[in-house]
């Protein structure tokens, strides 16, 4: 009787913790931009983890560093105050063009996302140029809604990708006289 019991309480406990989790589903937001680069001429200008400040309008710097056999970058933004953002990298792959990484440190007013993991990968599209994709899972913190908070990492997105067509563009010769 004792065991039925033990095990009907550990299935109860099951239970409600699916539940719970069921409804804790991720959002997720996924933006892209093609630009008329290379692939190689793309990832060479965002594919390092801490390049972030050469394409991105917000990010005033980055730094990187080592921390429990894990990299991690502490981003510092354009706003009053330099606030920051700390990530770790969860992988870089340079042959597919890739990496993934989570957010570790970030204060809810600034980004109110929690358990936030993205990924960012440069795609060949067709005439030789180049397709990057931003996409990221993520639950709201606190009282925010889902819209609130896919809101703000859609903005972080487009900021970065609409960035990314003018300082890869080889201005034209102009014709000599």
């Amino acid at each position: 009787m004792k065991k039925a019991f033990v095990l009907l309480s550990a299935s109860v406990l099951s239970v409600a913790l699916n539940t719970c989790l069921a409804e804790e589903k991720l959002l997720e937001v996924k933006e892209s931009i093609t630009v008329n680069a290379a692939p190689a001429k793309v990832w060479a200008l965002i594919g390092g983890f801490n390049d972030l400040p050469k394409w991105h309008p917000a990010i005033a710097k980055s730094s990187v560093e080592t921390k429990d056999n894990k990299t991690q970058r502490l981003l510092t933004l354009k706003a009053p105050n330099d606030p920051t953002i700390v990530e770790t990298l969860l992988t870089h792959d340079d042959a597919k063009m890739s990496y993934s990484y989570d957010i570790t440190k970030v204060d809810p007013a600034l980004l109110p996302v929690q358990n936030y993991k993205a990924v960012l990968t440069v795609l060949p599209a067709p005439s030789g140029a180049s397709t990057v994709v931003w996409e990221a899972h993520f639950l709201p913190t606190g009282k925010t809604d889902d819209a609130t908070a896919k809101k703000a990492i859609q903005g972080v997105f487009l900021g970065g990708l609409n960035n990314l067509a003018p300082l890869l563009v080889v201005p034209a010769k102009k014709d000599a006289k």
